[in-house]
């Protein structure tokens, strides 16, 4: 993994704060957190769809068939919506071919946009949540069902995984994992910085910023037996 430098940065100005009737530095310093925990979200997003790293490819064909692509480059469009018997392989092809250990409580981790989880809900034979919760110890922020070992969760920002994927309208962008899927990295940890006296304005100018040094990736490079953690649902 490569570390580099990403951060965002917004200023404010004295007149700013004497003519506001709201504190500008509390509105600014909310809207730097909120840039900042979206493009985190996105490179961790990116780095589990890696092309060059995450190698194995699932692409629905059928109801209940599909095609595997195992370079980390789709060769089919994908000509179907996701659904259970879709879920039935995946989650066999992890347990049985590549031996994924499981993310927790002997089930693997799904996140895809919304498309695909709309496509499973559709299929009574999905478990709800609200059908299993009880028997968690925890769940997941956003998460919707379970298929076939597979506990999936919403993740509703198409900066981190589209509603489409590739050249088809029939699916989205998902994943499934297990343990040591991907990692991160980091030199210097996400944080505030204010500069009080931006541009030497005689403190009538204040900056403030997110920076850090970090790297998302996944911890394998390959489609190997044992190494490979990461099945990505996608399409040419």
């Amino acid at each position: 993994l490569t570390l580099k430098e990403y951060g965002e940065g917004v200023q404010s100005t004295e007149l700013m704060k004497v003519l506001s009737v709201f504190n500008p530095d509390d509105i600014l310093q909310k809207g730097l957190r909120r840039q900042m925990e979206r493009a985190l979200d996105t490179m961790a997003a990116n780095a589990f769809k890696d092309p060059t790293a995450v190698k194995v490819c699932f692409i629905p064909t059928s109801r209940s068939g599909g095609v595997w692509d195992i370079d980390g480059t789709p060769s089919t469009v994908a000509t179907s919506a996701l659904t259970l018997d879709h879920c039935k392989k995946i989650s066999a092809y992890m347990r049985d071919i590549l031996h994924v250990p499981y993310y927790s409580d002997e089930t693997y981790a799904g996140l895809s946009s919304n498309t695909n989880i709309e496509s499973l809900l559709d299929d009574p034979r999905a478990e709800r949540w609200q059908q299993y919760g009880a028997k968690m110890d925890f769940m997941y922020r956003g998460e919707m069902c379970m298929t076939y070992k597979i506990r999936w969760t919403e993740t509703n920002r198409p900066g981190a995984f589209s509603n489409t994927a590739g050249s088809s309208a029939l699916i989205g962008e998902s994943v499934v994992f297990g343990d040591e899927a991907v990692a991160r990295i980091e030199a210097l940890a996400p944080h505030l910085r204010l500069s009080s006296n931006y541009q030497g304005r005689f403190g009538t100018k204040q900056a403030v910023a997110w920076y850090a040094i970090l790297a998302y990736g996944s911890v394998w490079a390959t489609a190997n037996d044992g190494q490979a953690k990461i099945i990505r649902i996608t399409s040419a």
